[in-house]
């Protein structure tokens, strides 16, 4: 009888938290700004290195795109729990029941709303500059961006509440991300040259998404004991 009362609950703190942080980011922007500005000059730098040229482009540009990806899910992960460690709302929100689980589920679909947003602007923008059709045969490339990005931010979300009292916390968030997500990059780059080659990228895209169920499932495994964690050393840090 508890079942059917405890998922609108749920979902309902997830909302709730979710509308939070968006309405914060849409009054400041300072995600996605950086973000975007970060993406605008990574790509830059690829005009200027030789990437001028189509053959180059079509090689060239799904590592781009990946490479650009990782980096701005970085600039979007590590500000996760800035404001909530800020004002010490992490050992409040503790003491809500099951806050633990709807705040990792906000945080990762906060996190991946930016992101996805971000990767939308990539793909018109080196797919402009670079003049690849990534459309060409179908939206293997945009599903691979949206898979991988969630995979991205599961981990990413989960590393910033692992890491949310260390005081170096931006720099360790990356050093150990990478690592972690080098067989869901390489599966979103091969899916994407696989796609504007015109073969099959179905394979890949079965191990991004395996990739995706195993780190939402950990995350949200580790992710209360994490909160526990930062909220008993929140200002410890400092």
């Amino acid at each position: 009888m508890s079942v059917p009362h405890r998922t609108p609950t749920l979902l309902r703190q997830v909302w709730l938290l979710l509308q939070k942080d968006l309405r914060v980011e849409m009054r400041t922007g300072e995600v996605v700004a950086t973000s975007l500005l970060f993406s605008a000059v990574l790509v830059s730098l690829f005009v200027f290195a030789g990437f001028s040229t189509r053959k180059a482009a079509s090689e060239g540009a799904p590592g781009l795109l990946w490479m650009a990806s990782a980096f701005v899910a970085v600039l979007v992960v590590t500000r996760t729990f800035e404001r909530e460690r800020e004002d010490g709302a992490v050992t409040a929100l503790l003491l809500i029941p099951g806050a633990s689980t709807a705040l990792f589920f906000a945080k990762l679909a906060y996190n991946w709303l930016l992101l996805t947003l971000v990767q939308v602007v990539l793909l018109l923008l080196v797919g402009g500059v670079f003049s690849v059709d990534w459309f060409a045969h179908g939206f293997a490339v945009a599903g691979a961006l949206l898979l991988g990005g969630f995979g991205l931010c599961a981990v990413g979300t989960t590393l910033a509440a692992l890491l949310a009292a260390m005081r170096l916390r931006e720099v360790i968030v990356p050093v150990v991300l990478f690592p972690l997500c080098v067989p869901l990059l390489i599966s979103g780059a091969q899916a994407s040259v696989a796609a504007i080659r015109g073969d099959s990228s179905a394979a890949w895209m079965v191990t991004i998404a395996l990739f995706d169920l195993l780190f939402v499932g950990l995350g949200q495994w580790l992710f209360g004991l994490a909160l526990e964690v930062a909220g008993g050393g929140e200002g410890d840090s400092e």
